[in-house]
This record gives structure tokens, sequence and C-alpha cells, in this order.
């Protein structure tokens, strides 16, 4: 029960560790600032600002 139980976990570590790679893959290689895209296709050009500051260290 315990190797089990120790597989199983082993599997979700690298299942969460590849899905991870993925999102952060998409994010960054997809186009346009990873701040607009967070913010959503409706935030305005003032909602926008400070974000992207805050994330590109401005």
């Amino acid at each position: 029960m315990a190797t089990f139980l120790l597989k199983r976990l082993a599997m979700m570590f690298v299942t969460m560790l590849c899905a991870s790679f993925l999102v952060f893959a998409v994010c960054e290689f997809t186009p346009g600032s990873v701040a607009r895209k967070s913010l959503g296709p409706f935030a305005t050009q003032q909602q926008g600002r400070p974000a992207v500051g805050e994330i590109e260290g401005q």
C-alpha cells in the first residue's frame, strides 16, 4: 500500500511539473505582454499601465 501511494505521489509531482511548464511556455511564447494577457481583453489603458509597470519592474 505504501509503494502504491509513493508511486501516486511521484506521478502527481511529475504531472504538476509538466503542467506548470506548459502554462509558462504558453504565456511566454505567445505574442504580447504577460501583464496585458492576464488583465484580459476588456481592460482599459488606465488599468493596464500600473499592472504592466509592476510586472515589468518599472
